[in-house]
This record gives C-alpha cells, sequence and structure tokens, in this order.
C-alpha cells in the first residue's frame, strides 16, 4: 500500500522472499555505522540492526537515504528480494537466512522513500511500530541495467526476524 507521504511494503512470507536467491554488493567488517540515515556514498553503511555493512557504490547518482517524498506515480517495479551481508557460512557478519531479508527495487524519478515494513499478522494495522526500515535510493547511470537512461533504484535491509515465522 502506498499512503500519501511514505510507501510501505508488504513482506511476502520470508521462505518466498529468500527463495529468489538474489544477492546484494556487502561486506563484513568490525566498523560500526549509521543506518540508512548514515549513507554516504564514499563509505560503507550499516543498516539497522544488521551485522553487516553495504558496500560504497560510486558509481551511482544521486545515492542517499531514503526520503519522504512519493512521486505523484510511483509505479512500482523490478521488485527484487534477497539476502544482503557477507554469505560464507560461520564468517563474521553473515546475513543468515533465517534471520535477514534484503529488498530492492525501482519506481519514477520522483519517489525517493525505500521503506519496508513488516509483521506476523496479515492485517498491517497490528505491525509494531519498530518493524519499518528506512533504506537508500540512487540512480543507475545508463547502460546494461536501464538502456533507456537513468533508474531511481531503491533498497532496504530487514535484519533481527525471529527464524522460522512467517512475515508479510
Amino acid at each position: 500500500m502506498i499512503s500519501s507521504s511514505r510507501a510501505t511494503w508488504l513482506l511476502a512470507p520470508l521462505s518466498a522472499a529468500l527463495a529468489t536467491g538474489l544477492f546484494f554488493a556487502c561486506q563484513s567488517t568490525d566498523a560500526e555505522g549509521g543506518g540508512a540515515s548514515g549513507v554516504d556514498q564514499g563509505r560503507a553503511t550499516k543498516p539497522n540492526g544488521c551485522k553487516f555493512q553495504v558496500a560504497p557504490r560510486p558509481e551511482y547518482l544521486d545515492y542517499g537515504p531514503d526520503q519522504p517524498v512519493v512521486g505523484p506515480s510511483p509505479n512500482i517495479r523490478r521488485v527484487r528480494r534477497g539476502l544482503g551481508g557477507n554469505v560464507a557460512v560461520g564468517a563474521e557478519g553473515r546475513a543468515d537466512a533465517s534471520t535477514t531479508a534484503a529488498f530492492a527495487w525501482q519506481t519514477d524519478d520522483g519517489t525517493l522513500v525505500s521503506e519496508v515494513a513488516w509483521g506476523s499478522d496479515p492485517d498491517p494495522t497490528k505491525w509494531p511500530a519498530e518493524n519499518r526500515v528506512g533504506g537508500t535510493t540512487w540512480k543507475t547511470p545508463p547502460g546494461g541495467l536501464n538502456p533507456q537512461g537513468e533508474a531511481r533504484m531503491h533498497e532496504a535491509y530487514v535484519c533481527g526476524l525471529t527464524p522460522a515465522t512467517t512475515y508479510y
């Protein structure tokens, strides 16, 4: 659902979310990050509640934290679900598939919100307020990903989920 000031994503059951096998460019370090609000295009950032950091992406344009702006026609598309963080079993900062999910999607250029909300009840009005994370947004330069020109992309990570729990 999309409200007038924020876009809210309903997570599919976690098993379906992780079944796609999409992975993002992430790294594990000991440095402390600041979450989405501390996004800096030139340095790695740590999503809130996660044990991994997201590598900087200097090739992307207008890379930064999400903003509470929804364009007149968000046109949400190319939604991807996956796993962020180090994927090596036993590695520090490993994003455990039973407790972590990553989401990426494309919208119109005017939409800057990159927010994911979730809960264990199918009714979103029953989801705890703390089950909401902001992410990052950027424009990909013209090229292989979007030959027609720049594309507005979004990404958010959810960490600290309870294993063997269905989330919506």
